[in-house]
């Protein structure tokens, strides 16, 4: 159920606001013999006058350490990239076959090596309902391994790893969906894939916007019973035009890219969903 407030317009001219969208971009995939420290998915945020930023973050990178003994999956977004914190990655065994771990969901922690050769899966996303049917963000990426069965992606469309045969590929996170990138087999590193990006979504009672006045723009917009839904899967900027002091209130979710496979799986993105309200 969505949260809104009826608007109401008062004495004064035309105006018009705009409060910026910023999408994150895909963790790149870890490189061979290096930690994803640096690999982490872009934060997503809905910011703007007069509100306190909306903040999704991005997810870490997947792990593989020089050593070639450490593939840890990332930590998710939701706990800022922090490897002690709940939703982290579980590492990957210390073992000759090098096996990774599943990165972080939001919903979830990733899950650990099962034996010295099966890879941990992705920790689930997190679902919504904001654009009228149920999607799930956030997930983390399956752990690769060298020598036997590869991590699924967690629930929700992280990208599940890679094994140790030819054809046991990798698969990539949807796009948009915040989901950790998958991890790979030792010395695969250019088939291991980027963290998804993220996505912002907006929401009002399509009313409340008619009966103020209101006209709003930005992204791609649809209708969903008696809202109104606009879709960033790109940065841009939220437009509100109307009669001076009037407003309206939005849910806002914002999710944050995932996090680059490495060994380990990259981490899902954060998902943060809550209100404001836009005063023109």
């Amino acid at each position: 159920m969505f949260i809104t407030r009826r608007t109401m317009a008062s004495g004064g001219g035309t105006s018009g606001t705009d409060w910026i969208v910023q999408v994150g971009a895909g963790g790149p995939r870890v490189p061979f013999a290096e930690t994803g420290y640096s690999y982490t998915g872009g934060s997503s945020t809905f910011s703007g006058s007069g509100i306190a930023t909306v903040t999704g973050i991005g997810g870490g990178g997947g792990f593989h350490d020089a050593s070639n003994v450490y593939r840890g999956g990332a930590s998710g977004g939701r706990n800022n990239n922090n490897l002690s914190a709940e939703w982290n990655g579980s590492l990957g065994k210390i073992s000759s076959g090098s096996v990774g771990g599943g990165g972080g969901g939001d919903g979830a922690a990733g899950g650990a090596s099962s034996t010295d050769s099966n890879a941990g899966a992705g920790g689930a996303g997190t679902a919504s309902s904001i654009t009228g049917s149920s999607i799930t963000y956030g997930a983390g990426g399956g752990g690769g391994t060298n020598i036997g069965s590869a991590g699924n992606g967690g629930t929700g469309n992280g990208g599940s790893g890679g094994g140790p045969d030819t054809g046991d590929l990798p698969t990539a996170p949807t796009a948009n969906r915040g989901g950790g990138g998958s991890g790979s087999r030792t010395g695969e590193s250019s088939i291991r894939s980027n963290g998804a990006s993220g996505v912002i979504v907006i929401s009002y009672d399509t009313s409340d916007a008619s009966d103020a006045g209101l006209t709003i723009s930005g992204g791609s917009s649809a209708t969903s019973g008696d809202n109104t839904i606009h879709t960033f899967t790109s940065s841009g900027a939220l437009n509100v035009q109307g009669t001076t002091g009037s407003e309206i209130a939005v849910t806002i979710l914002a999710v944050g890219a995932g996090g680059g496979g490495g060994g380990g799986g990259g981490g899902g993105g954060q998902v943060t969903s809550t209100t404001r309200t836009l005063s023109i």
